[in-house]
């Protein structure tokens, strides 16, 4: 943006002082000899004027084109500004809009002509090179990230989510609605899917990725965990690093990471859901009030409070102020190595009961000593079909049907 500017301004400058400046150079025809210099004098004053509205145009188009780019995903940008290619799309939009502004302009036709064309080679300059960074990024989605490769995770099923829950400043968000969680979100969607929810406890305007659930009882559920019956399934024996930041796609199977469940449960009180479906389709679901995860210091231990449902309470004895274990960090009571035992990293304080980290097991082998297990349901040599883990703010409901008979009222 403000390379642009700047070269406006100087081709102002250089028509101004000097006719024979290579950057915007003038046709034969418009010189001293084919009118009078006072004429010519008018001529490039006008011109100068309008170059410098054609700049202020420009900068009242920064707003919005910062406010759109702090949207993309941050992984996304991070990528982009590391190839040194973040701002080109902008401004090769800067550009068309500057030769739009040109042609439609009262100005000289032939020094118009001449500008539009150095605008058309900057334009074309840049897109080459835009086209050049997307088939670099392509290249790179396609290898797979490095960090998903030293986790030991298939970078044909893995990406990683966000490295943190902050964009670069360039890319913050300036409007107003910054939701906090899925349940605010559902303020203004109702449909299901992945969205960037800005919780305060990040920070200067950080953003996280999530799916939220808008179909489950209500909706506003931020999903932490899905495992579901797909054609490619996301490894979960991974290590501690990968569990801290997530890992796998929000679309499909998926850890959203216990960095950010630790921030978002720090921030308000929160219901955790448990959904679970068998192979025979049958499907129950509990929630536990309140439910929070330490931090990264307290090993990410696992608080739930009082359990109400169907799935049968494999928490509150098994897992309720546990630390959280990994393959490569055993934080379990027992005598064993759970999350190495079994592949299957979770809050243990026993190994071998209930867990939905463990590897996927098809339906010919779902009677299995490890697997996707809740003990109290199925018990621990059954694999279930499908898991997910989803939280809501406790006062969700109160809060929503708060907002209906509002709505009502008016």
């Amino acid at each position: 943006m403000r390379l642009v500017m700047c070269w406006l301004l100087s081709c102002a400058a250089l028509s101004a002082g000097n006719t024979q400046a290579h950057d915007i150079p003038l046709d034969s025809g418009i010189g001293a000899d084919s009118e009078p210099s006072g004429a010519l004098s008018d001529r490039l004053q006008r011109m100068d004027e309008r170059l410098i509205q054609l700049a202020a145009r420009l900068e009242s188009l920064t707003h919005t084109v910062d406010t759109q780019l702090a949207q993309l995903d941050n992984s996304v940008l991070q990528l982009y500004r590391e190839l040194g290619s973040g701002r080109l799309t902008e401004a090769a939009a800067e550009l068309r809009g500057v030769l739009q502004e040109a042609r439609a302009a009262p100005a000289d036709p032939e020094l118009v002509s001449t500008l539009s064309q150095e605008i058309r080679q900057s334009e074309q300059l840049l897109q080459a090179q835009l086209n050049d960074t997307q088939q670099r990024l392509v290249t790179l989605l396609e290898e797979g990230r490095p960090a998903a490769a030293a986790a030991g995770a298939s970078p044909a099923t893995t990406t990683v989510i966000v490295e943190r829950c902050s964009f670069p400043d360039q890319f913050q968000r300036t409007d107003e609605w910054r939701p906090a969680d899925c349940a605010a979100v559902q303020q203004r969607h109702q449909r299901s899917g992945v969205y960037t929810i800005y919780p305060p406890v990040c920070g200067n305007g950080g953003g996280i990725r999530v799916y939220c659930d808008m179909d489950t009882d209500g909706g506003g559920w931020t999903v932490l965990l899905r495992r579901a019956d797909l054609p490619d399934h996301q490894d979960f024996d991974l290590g501690w690093d990968s569990y801290k930041w997530g890992f796998g796609n929000l679309s499909a199977e998926f850890w959203l990471g216990n960095e950010y469940m630790n921030l978002l449960t720090s921030m308000d009180q929160m219901q955790l859901r448990v959904d679970l479906k068998d192979w025979e389709n049958n499907s129950v679901s509990s929630t536990y009030t309140p439910f929070s995860v330490g931090s990264e210091q307290q090993k990410y231990v696992l608080k739930v409070g009082k359990y109400e449902g169907k799935t049968g309470d494999a928490l509150t004895s098994l897992s309720n102020g546990a630390k959280f274990s990994t393959k490569d960090q055993d934080n379990d009571t027992w005598s064993k190595k759970c999350a190495v035992e079994y592949q299957n990293a979770w809050w243990h304080k026993s190994c071998m009961h209930t867990t939905l980290t463990g590897p996927y097991v098809p339906k010919t082998m779902k009677k299995h000593w490890i697997g996707i297990t809740w003990h109290q349901w199925k018990g621990n040599k059954y694999s279930l079909k499908q898991a997910e883990l989803k939280m809501r703010p406790v006062n969700y409901m109160t809060w929503c049907h708060k907002l209906a008979n509002e709505g009502a009222r008016e």
